[in-house]
């Protein structure tokens, strides 16, 4: 992209909305589904959803809201690797917003 013409800020764009596709749109369908399936398992059990039963779903989503934090970080720890990689770490910014100023 840098070969195209794309600046620092929109390479560093397209780069977060190609890593996250890899991590948020499976973490929310795999918590999301776990949690209805919970529920769905405990409401057919009996036709009632008992305190204990709401308790055990609370359980299921605090876990997913663990997961979902986990993979936040392994999100975060994958886009600074790839910016080092392609040299979009905040040392690049400083040269871009440099030359940038020189360019005015």
């Amino acid at each position: 992209m840098q070969r195209l013409g794309a600046n620092w800020e929109y390479r560093r764009w397209l780069l977060k909305k190609q890593i996250a596709k890899v991590y948020v749109l499976p973490t929310i369908l795999g918590v999301g589904i776990t949690i209805i399936y919970i529920v769905i398992i405990l409401f057919t059990n009996d036709g009632v959803l008992k305190p204990e039963e709401i308790t055990v779903a609370l359980y299921g989503a605090a876990l997913g809201g663990l997961i979902a934090g986990f993979q936040y970080l392994m999100y975060k720890k994958a886009f600074r690797t790839v910016c080092k990689m392609l040299s979009l770490s905040a040392l690049e910014w400083n040269k871009y917003r440099t030359n940038m100023e020189c360019a005015d």
